[in-house]
């Protein structure tokens, strides 16, 4: 007997982060520069192309990235320079959730790694 799940939600959003980082500083303070949300439509089985959230962060503690960081990330210093902080951004976010009518229930947040949700959302 074969089961097939059934995903209890519409649409699931997924979750990029870029933060600061510093080559071999384990200890380095990371700070999201960069937020990114695709959306998944479970029933229709395709990235909604055109309901993508993606806003650069101006990071607070270290705001100048480290030569490691802008190389990884592909991040340059100037995108950070002219961005909102993290505040403004996520009520950007907030925003946005609202006017493409996410509604609780309605979806979940994914992501690729445990890493992303656990210590960095």
């Amino acid at each position: 007997m074969v089961s097939r799940y059934r995903c209890p939600f519409k649409n699931l959003l997924i979750l990029d982060f870029n933060t600061t980082c510093e080559e071999n500083n384990y200890v380095y303070p990371t700070e999201i520069i960069q937020m990114s949300v695709s959306v998944l439509n479970i029933r229709d089985k395709l990235i909604r192309e055109d309901q993508t959230f993606n806003r650069f962060v101006c990071p607070v503690i270290n705001p100048v990235l480290s030569e490691y960081c802008a190389r990884k990330t592909g991040i340059d210093q100037n995108s950070i320079n002219t961005a909102d902080t993290f505040p403004v951004v996520y009520d950007q976010f907030v925003a946005w959730l609202r006017e493409h009518n996410f509604q609780q229930k309605s979806f979940a947040f994914v992501c690729e790694d445990h890493q992303t949700i656990w210590l960095i959302a």
